[in-house]
This record gives structure tokens, C-alpha cells and sequence, in this order.
């Protein structure tokens, strides 16, 4: 298909898809594997229902149980399921689809026809069991490396990394292993791989920006090509949740809220938190990183944080290297001329405050003068009462002789008071204002 054949878009503009994803058939990690691995690759076994269960070697997956191109919610039963308050079936879809049974979710050619008709000029896609195999196989470092290569072998040859900039592929990477890791990257980048895809979270008692990496991360940089970290369980519910008493495998759909929360953006954001505190992106200031379908919500309290912790932490270790100058103020750009307005503004702005500074200076004394008068203890005013001439006085703070029975019924106690105005400084005239006694 060529580019003229796609369809225009109520937009008025051509589509890229950020995050698209593709169906796996049963063989996509045996087609290719190594023979000496085939005992302990990722197959799928189906059972008497039907489904596609997947198993590495003959231990069952933990989290992604059944493979989707056999059992997947249709387009918009996520959201119909979430709606439906009065359904206690749990994460369950009320309308499944299967891979097999739409082309477009299985070969390439059909899916360029799809997007044709759609308006999607381009799109990065990305597997869905591609995307559990580094916790399922973690104590098998070289069947592990086995599969990945098999599985990028069989996306190349299904769905090509970047055969016509239509369809971006992300062949999957682990660091578990530095040396296969960066043969596995030089290989897929010399086939025309622009992105790879990568569990987020630490790595076993390691991080990606240890020394150790340097080289995978030199590669990614040198390329110019993409990370991607899309959502995913990294063993968080196994590390963490465990600890709050959680179940350490449950099923993708049985999970319970805080697992969902553990497993949402969470673990990008940590993974993120790690890179830039441990000084990666300076060491490597070409690297390019995509987060998918895992939210924003974490990005602007992960800002905040990372800055507390930098500042926190600057006089202590920094296992990446601390970089001179990185709390360091980031230069101006060029100074503007000065605006013949600006001194104006400035005395303005100072007899403003000197307006304020006088009105809360003169409360203060009047203030006082009421709490010698009455032996009252003052609170501090709220800033909302303290605009409107209030003073506060809770009354278990008070020493007055007014105790029990004594106390008077009125709620407040009116006094007149002389007050400059908070915004320009001529007087105002005498006017009533009240103190809260309560």
C-alpha cells in the first residue's frame, strides 16, 4: 500500500500510533529456538476450554496465564465492564474476542490495511507475552536469552522491525546477562530495530545503571534508538506485595486494587527515579526513553520528588557518578533590555507591601491591647479571618475571669478599630469589626 492510500481523518491529519499491539501465534517463541532449548522455551498448551495456556517448559505462567490472542476483552468492554457498578464477577469481559479470527491482529499486510482505512500513517507495536518472560525465566539466565532470540527472530520475520516506517517493532532485551544483552541489541539494531522493549524495575538485586551496563547503554545511544517500558507486573506484587500481605501470583484479572496500584505507574516512575538520581542520562545524554499505557499521573510528583531526594542527598554517595555542577543554578538566557516602566512597577509594588506589612503590624497591636485588657491568650489569625479583621480566640486558651457559668452568650465582642487599608496607604475611617470568641 502506498502512503496516498490513506484514508483523511476528521482531524484534517495522518495518525501516529504510540501504542499498538499485535497478537502472538502459539509458536512465536519455538519457531526459531535454539534445539538445545526446547525443553525449556515458552509454549502454550491448550486446555479443555479451549484457551491457550502458557508455560515455560511445563511451569504454567503466574501472571499472564492465558495467552490473548485466544482470550482478549473486544474494543470497548474494558470500559463497559468498569461502568457496570452492579457487577460482581470481578475483572471478567462480557465480550471476548480471538486473534485468530481478525487477520489484521495476526499479519502485517492486513494491519497496513487497517490503518490505511483508519488514517494511521505510522505506529510502534509491541507483543503481549513478550512482556512477562524475563519474570517467568529469571533462574534460567541461558534459556532466557534462548527465547528472547528465538522471539526476535520471529518478529523480524512476521512484522519486520522497520521495513517501511508503516510499522515499528520493539524486539524484546534483559540485562540480566551484560554480554548477551549487548550482543542481542547490536544484533537487532543492524536488522534496522529503532526500539527495544524492557521490563522495568531492578534486576535482581542489580541496577541497569551499574558500570557493568555501559555498553548496552553506549549501543542504545549510539543508535539513536528507543527504550520502551510499557505496564507491567516488574515482580512487584512478589517483592512488595507479599509484605503487606498480599498473594505473591495472582492472575492479571484477579488482582486486588492495591496490587493494581503496585503495578500501575509505579514501577516506571521507580525505574525512572533510579536512572536520573544514579546520574544515566549525563553519562549517556542521547538516550531516549518511551513509557506506555502506564498513565501521567506519577510524572509530577516524581519530578518533586527526585528534586527533594537530589537535595537531600547531595553530600552522600552516588553510585552512578555525581556530575559537577548538578545542583548548580541553570543559566539565564539573554538579558532583556530594561523597561523604562519597570522602576514604577517596583515602587508600586513596594508600597504595596509596606500597606500589608503596616495592616498586620497594626492588628497585632490591637491585638494586644485586647489580650491585656481581657488577660485573653490570641491565636494567630488564619489568613482568611485576617483579611477581614478578624482575630481569632478559642476559648480553652482563655484566662479571663468569664469561666462556667459566667461565660457570656453572645458569640462575639464588637470593638471599633482605626485600620490602614491593606492595598493603598491613606486611612480608612473608623468601622466595626468583630473578635471571634469561638
Amino acid at each position: 500500500m502506498t502512503e496516498t492510500t490513506i484514508s483523511t481523518t476528521r482531524l484534517g491529519y495522518d495518525l501516529v500510533d504510540a501504542d499498538n499491539h499485535y497478537s502472538e501465534p502459539y509458536d512465536c517463541f519455538t519457531r526459531y529456538i535454539d534445539p538445545a532449548f526446547a525443553d525449556r522455551s515458552i509454549n502454550v498448551k491448550v486446555d479443555a476450554k479451549g484457551r491457550g495456556k502458557l508455560y515455560f517448559g511445563d511451569r504454567q505462567f503466574r501472571y499472564m496465564r492465558v495467552i490473548q490472542t485466544d482470550y482478549i476483552g473486544a474494543p470497548g468492554s474494558l470500559r463497559e465492564m468498569l461502568d457496570d457498578m452492579e457487577n460482581q464477577e470481578g475483572f471478567v469481559h462480557k465480550e471476548v474476542i480471538r486473534g485468530w479470527d481478525y487477520p489484521d491482529m495476526m499479519q502485517r499486510e492486513p494491519r497496513i490495511v487497517k490503518m490505511n482505512a483508519q488514517g494511521v500513517r505510522g505506529g510502534l507495536m509491541l507483543g503481549t507475552m513478550m512482556l512477562q518472560a524475563e519474570n517467568e525465566m529469571h533462574d534460567d539466565i541461558p534459556a532466557l536469552y534462548a527465547n528472547i532470540r528465538s522471539y526476535n527472530r520471529w518478529l523480524d520475520d512476521e512484522w519486520g522491525y522497520n521495513r517501511d516506517g508503516r510499522i515499528v517493532t520493539a524486539p524484546m532485551i534483559s540485562l540480566l546477562d551484560p554480554e548477551l544483552a549487548i550482543a542481542e541489541v547490536e544484533r537487532v539494531l543492524n536488522l534496522g530495530a529503532r526500539a527495544v522493549v524492557m521490563k522495568p524495575g531492578p534486576l535482581w538485586g542489580h541496577s541497569p545503571v551499574e558500570p557493568i551496563y555501559d555498553g548496552f547503554w553506549a549501543r542504545l545511544q549510539e543508535a539513536n534508538a528507543n527504550l520502551v517500558f510499557h505496564s507491567t507486573d516488574p515482580r512487584y506484587l512478589a517483592m512488595l506485595g507479599v509484605q503487606f500481605g498480599e498473594s505473591a501470583t495472582p492472575a492479571m484479572q484477579g488482582q486486588t486494587p492495591f496490587q493494581w496500584y503496585l503495578t500501575a505507574g509505579k514501577p516506571i516512575a521507580d525505574t525512572l527515579a533510579n536512572y536520573t538520581l544514579n546520574n544515566l542520562f549525563d553519562r549517556f545524554p542521547g538516550l531516549q526513553i518511551v513509557a506506555l499505557e502506564c498513565g501521567i499521573g506519577w510524572v509530577v510528583p516524581l519530578l518533586h520528588d527526585m528534586d527533594h531526594a537530589a537535595h537531600m542527598g547531595r553530600k552522600g554517595y552516588w553510585p552512578g557518578s555525581r556530575r559537577a555542577g548538578r545542583l548548580r543554578q541553570t543559566p539565564r538566557g539573554p538579558q532583556r533590555r530594561p523597561d523604562p516602566d519597570d522602576h514604577a512597577r517596583q515602587r508600586r509594588e513596594a508600597v504595596r507591601h509596606r500597606g500589608l506589612r503596616e495592616a498586620f503590624r497594626r492588628r497585632r497591636q490591637i491585638g494586644a491591647r485586647v489580650q491585656r485588657r481581657h488577660r485573653w491568650s490570641i491565636s494567630t489569625p488564619s489568613p482568611a479571618l485576617a483579611g477581614a479583621g478578624y482575630l481569632a480566640v478559642p476559648w480553652g486558651k482563655r484566662t479571663s475571669r468569664w469561666q462556667g457559668a459566667d461565660r457570656p452568650s453572645c458569640s462575639c465582642i464588637r470593638y471599633r478599630a482605626r485600620v490602614r487599608s491593606s492595598v493603598t496607604s491613606a486611612p480608612v475611617s473608623s468601622r466595626s469589626a468583630s473578635l471571634a470568641c469561638g
